[in-house]
């Protein structure tokens, strides 16, 4: 399912998208959190989180059994590297949240975002290494 590369990004680019780098179980990822509210006419209504996981080189069935609903989060998206067919795990019929699994190379438009954002962090691997592309 998912291609086992792992990407070289800029992370001051990925930093403008407010993604922060974060680890889990000794992987590096990176991370970000919005929190989106719902307003009416007597104000605030309700707000819940939305995180963002960008998974540089994780496992796919290593990554599954930690995604579990978190407080006041309602959706949670991992981007992995590689094709696939989107994975969707709901927490209590939805009550407690989504999570959602994508690739780098899939079609769904929920990730379009977030692969947009990786494509624009990319660092070619021989500038990473600190060679010349001439």
């Amino acid at each position: 399912m998912s291609g086992g590369t792992s990407w070289n990004l800029d992370e001051h680019k990925l930093r403008s998208f407010y993604y922060e780098p974060h680890e889990i179980k000794g992987y590096k990822l990176y991370r970000r959190v919005l929190v989106l509210e719902k307003g009416g006419l007597l104000g605030k209504v309700a707000h819940f989180k939305l995180l963002d996981f960008i998974v540089l080189d994780m496992p796919l069935a290593e990554l599954l059994p930690l995604i579990k609903p978190l407080p006041d989060v309602m959706v949670q998206r991992f981007l992995l590297p590689g094709n696939g067919k989107m994975i969707t795990k709901s927490f209590w019929l939805g009550l407690k949240g989504w999570a959602h699994v994508g690739f780098l190379e899939g079609k769904e438009k929920l990730f379009d975002d977030m692969r947009n954002e990786v494509r624009q962090a990319m660092v070619p691997s021989n500038l990473s290494e600190g060679r010349s592309l001439g």
